[in-house]
């Protein structure tokens, strides 16, 4: 009988505790929200969400993945938000976008 191959242990893709540190997770984009975050970005409109969590993941479907913000991460997003609020997503027009980003805004601590 062969013995079985551990699984290598799947990222939580919620808010969550890894070891003592604490990860913001950032919801899957369609490739239509990810498109309209480098738009925005290329204006200076995205908090500079690009730049800190960087893409993590590429999907056929053409959606992506962010990476996890951990704590810090996350502090300096929300400070760039705050630093020009008129600005942030100001001339987004993807609803689902404006949901994903302001809930993660709005569940830093």
């Amino acid at each position: 009988m062969a013995a079985r191959k551990k699984r290598p242990a799947r990222r939580a893709r919620r808010d969550a505790w890894v070891g003592n540190k604490f990860y913001y997770h950032i919801p899957r984009l369609t490739k239509t929200e990810y498109a309209t975050l480098e738009w925005l970005a290329d204006r200076g409109y995205d908090g500079n969400i690009l730049k800190i969590a960087g893409v993590e993941e590429f999907y056929a479907d053409g959606s992506v993945q962010l990476g996890d913000l951990r704590e810090h991460q996350a502090w300096e997003f929300r400070d760039y938000v705050q630093s020009d609020p008129d600005a942030f997503l100001a001339s987004s027009g993807s609803r689902g976008l404006n949901e994903k980003l302001l809930d993660l805004h709005d569940r830093i601590v």
